[in-house]
């Protein structure tokens, strides 16, 4: 693989199984295809924003069961 070959593949990408770091679409170790580690991107204004936020309130609101111990 040469210089341009990497620099086309563009971000960090990691392995989901052995959770090794590389720049290339499959894992050089077990050949599993690679995720990208970054988060997607927040914008508070969008449907999907909307969404998170939403998802995020529920799951930090105290239930019943946590009110009462």
């Amino acid at each position: 693989m040469n210089v341009l070959t990497v620099l086309k593949v563009g971000r960090l990408r990691r392995c989901p199984s052995c959770r090794t770091y590389t720049l290339r679409d499959n894992c050089p170790k077990c050949g599993e295809k690679t995720i990208s580690p970054h988060p997607i991107h927040f914008i508070p204004d969008s449907h999907l924003g909307q969404l998170l936020l939403k998802a995020r309130k529920k799951l930090t609101q105290p239930t019943e069961d946590n009110s009462k111990q």
